[in-house]
């Protein structure tokens, strides 16, 4: 990608994020931050998100305290923001969860491809209905300036599309997968 591609992707992402944050996720996050679905979204959850409508609400994505930086060597990656898009179809909520973030080079080692761990995990209080852990590679250029990445989240399917109790939580996590990404409602 170009200096002006990254340099106009850079300066609109944290807007849209916004945007799409503040306005009850009325835009489709998995088009506005990727250009394709990742191969781990589920086919039931991506089917009833595409048959879906607009639900009266959109629960909020929050990062959990501690999962917004990861340290290493050769860089430090930050998750600069955040965000959703949910559907209703068939009694579930479907939803795609957005995490945009940058990532700075540094030490002396040569270029490399670094994967991020990203966890999005929903709960109602301490149930934990729905978590996944993805990962987003993204490629490191000592002495070169940060780089943008952006990792979506397609295949959250809850039952319940009106429960105002839950919350979505997403952040940094170097630990196991929980289950599979696979929840009890999306089986």
């Amino acid at each position: 990608m170009g200096f002006t591609k990254r340099l106009a992707l850079a300066l609109l992402l944290p807007a849209g994020l916004a945007a799409c944050a503040s306005s009850g996720g009325s835009t489709d996050i998995a088009n506005s931050l990727s250009p394709q679905r990742p191969a781990t979204a589920e086919p039931v959850a991506v089917a009833g998100f595409e048959a879906g409508t607009q639900p009266e609400f959109c629960p909020n994505v929050t990062l959990r305290e501690g999962t917004s930086i990861l340290e290493r060597p050769a860089f430090v990656a930050s998750i600069t923001g955040t965000s959703r898009d949910c559907r209703v179809a068939d009694g579930k909520l479907f939803m795609h969860v957005g995490v945009a973030g940058r990532v700075m080079p540094q030490g002396g080692t040569g270029s490399s491809t670094v994967r991020l761990p990203i966890r999005v995990a929903v709960t109602r209080g301490s149930d934990v209905l729905y978590s996944k852990l993805g990962s987003q590679a993204v490629t490191v250029n000592p002495g070169g300036g940060a780089q943008i990445f952006s990792f979506v989240d397609t295949g959250v399917a809850l039952a319940g599309p009106s429960d105002r109790s839950l919350t979505v939580f997403v952040g940094f996590d170097e630990g196991p997968p929980a289950g599979g990404g696979r929840t009890a409602a999306a089986q």
